[in-house]
């Protein structure tokens, strides 16, 4: 069997299909529109095959008692085009997991696509950074404030807080500040840090004024992480790293500052933020680099080095570029 007979179909194309779904639901299409549609189809076998896919997920929905489906169709944060795209990727493929990963893509209530950055306030005043590539969930009630990162890297500054609750006397107390990561809890003992989420499984905690609690996802218990440190933890293991620098931070001000750092993990670093592919040769990988670089275009970036060591760029194009010997 053929990679192409079990993969799904990119993204782009469930979409395209999804989005022809459900203009045939909205009304019967124009005569253009379906000759449009046709054409669509003809263009190349992917095309067609998310087209019958989404046929049968036609026919499988028709078959669903109508107070089933209209909970979830009802839903304020999907609409029906995203639903479908789901529902699409599910069938496309051999095993549903990989639809269930995308959730976050379409639900997260703040995201930021490569190489942007963005900041918030939170409701109790706390300042919330996104790095590039981030999905977030906000959940702030009265019993906690829970920040979800489901992908990428957060900065944070905790504001105190004081919530008054009007059914108890109009007492005030304290709601715990939490971050969620695949890999377990950061709850926070008023402090500014940051979080980074390395993989599925290992999530990344640097703390940069008073402390964090860190607590696994397969241990009950809490341990705690100072300013001035750093620590990688899995869902039962914690790993204490070397003391960070402050520079580590650098991209909430849309930095990247390199103190004599190996070239390699400095095109690591940097092409986070770049639309596309970096690769460095191992001919140049243990080259060294110091400066302090905006982030806001990686291309000029790469430039400045290019003049500064003894290296070449070779593009292929913008978007994937090799850093070579000369």
């Amino acid at each position: 069997m053929h990679n192409r007979d079990v993969l799904a179909p990119p993204p782009e194309v469930i979409a395209r299909a999804a989005a022809w779904l459900v203009r045939m639901q909205e009304g019967k299409l124009t005569t253009e529109a379906e000759l449009q549609l046709q054409a669509w189809r003809l263009e190349n076998t992917e095309h067609e095959r998310a087209w019958r896919t989404a046929m049968q997920l036609q026919e499988m929905m028709a078959s669903v008692p109508g107070g089933l489906s209209q909970p979830v169709l009802s839903r304020q944060r999907l609409d029906r085009r995203q639903l479908l795209s789901i529902a699409l990727l599910a069938a496309a493929l051999p095993v549903a997991w990989t639809a269930y990963r995308q959730l976050p893509a379409l639900t997260a209530d703040y995201r930021t696509a490569t190489g942007e950055q963005r900041h918030l306030t939170l409701p109790d005043g706390s300042q919330l950074q996104l790095n590039t590539g981030s999905l977030v969930d906000v959940q702030f009630d009265a019993q906690q404030r829970l920040i979800r990162l489901h992908r990428g890297e957060i900065a944070i500054q905790t504001a105190p807080d004081n919530l008054t609750d009007n059914a108890i006397n109009n007492l005030t107390h304290k709601r715990p500040f939490i971050v969620v990561t695949p890999a377990g809890n950061i709850r926070a003992l008023g402090t500014r840090f940051a979080v980074r989420t390395l993989d599925a499984d290992i999530t990344q905690v640097e703390v940069y004024e008073h402390a964090v609690a860190l607590k696994p996802a397969g241990i009950g218990i809490e341990t705690r992480l100072d300013a001035g440190k750093k620590a990688l933890f899995e869902r039962k293991k914690i790993h204490f790293m070397a003391d960070h620098h402050q520079t580590a931070a650098a991209w909430a001000n849309g930095q990247i500052i390199a103190d004599n750092q190996r070239l390699c993990d400095f095109i690591a670093d940097l092409a986070r933020y770049h639309s596309g592919v970096l690769r460095c040769d191992p001919a140049v990988a243990d080259l060294r680099i110091s400066g302090v670089f905006q982030l806001k275009n990686p291309l000029q970036v790469l430039t400045v080095v290019a003049g500064t060591l003894p290296i070449r760029l070779s593009r292929i194009t913008d978007y994937w570029i090799t850093i070579t010997s000369p």
